[in-house]
C-alpha cells in the first residue's frame, strides 16, 4: 500500500459538518496538518468498511471460474501503517498521561514523561495557529455580547 503521506491527498475534510467542524479544530492547532489525516485514518480503520475489508482478504488471481479473480480471507491483517498506528497511540497516552498528571498533587510522573517526549521527539504543547488565535478571539467576543444581553426570564 502506498505510504501514509500519500494517502492524505485522498482524505476530503468537508464530507460533512462533523468532519467539517473536527477539521477546523485540527488546522488551529499547529499540528493540524497531521493531526487530521491520522485520525481519518483511524477511523477507517475502527469502523467497518472498505479499508477494514481491504486488511482482512487477499486477491487471488484470475481462474477460468473466475476470470475477474476473487477474496479469500486472509490469515493475519496485513501490516498498512502498523508503525503508524503504534506511534499515534503512543503520542496520545503520553499526552493523556500528562494531562492525568497535572492534577495529581505535587505531578509526580511530571519529569519522567518529560523525559519520555523528548526521546520521542515529540512536543508537549500544541500552540495555536494564526488561524485557531483568531477563531478564539472571535469567540471570546461572541461570549462577552451574550453576557451583556438581558436574558428573558418566565415566572410561573
Amino acid at each position: 500500500m502506498a505510504s501514509w503521506e500519500a494517502q492524505q491527498s485522498r482524505l476530503d475534510p468537508l464530507t460533512t459538518k462533523a468532519s467539517e467542524k473536527l477539521y477546523q479544530r485540527c488546522e488551529e492547532l499547529d499540528i493540524g496538518e497531521r493531526a487530521y489525516p491520522m485520525f481519518r485514518a483511524l477511523s477507517a480503520l475502527s469502523h467497518a468498511g472498505g479499508s477494514v475489508i481491504d486488511l482482512y482478504f487477499e486477491a487471488t488471481p484470475p481462474t477460468g471460474d473466475q476470470p475477474d479473480g476473487g477474496l479469500v480471507p486472509a490469515a493475519h491483517p496485513k501490516d498498512w501503517a502498523r508503525d503508524e498506528v503504534i506511534g499515534i497511540a503512543l503520542v496520545y497516552l503520553l499526552h493523556a498521561a500528562m494531562a492525568w498528571d497535572k492534577y495529581e498533587k505535587d505531578h509526580p510522573r511530571r519529569t519522567r514523561l518529560k523525559q519520555i517526549a523528548a526521546e520521542m521527539g515529540m512536543k508537549l504543547a500544541w500552540n495555536q495557529t494564526a488561524i485557531g488565535q483568531k477563531r478564539q478571539s472571535a469567540w471570546g467576543q461572541e461570549q462577552k455580547t451574550r453576557r451583556r444581553q438581558p436574558r428573558n426570564r418566565t415566572t410561573t
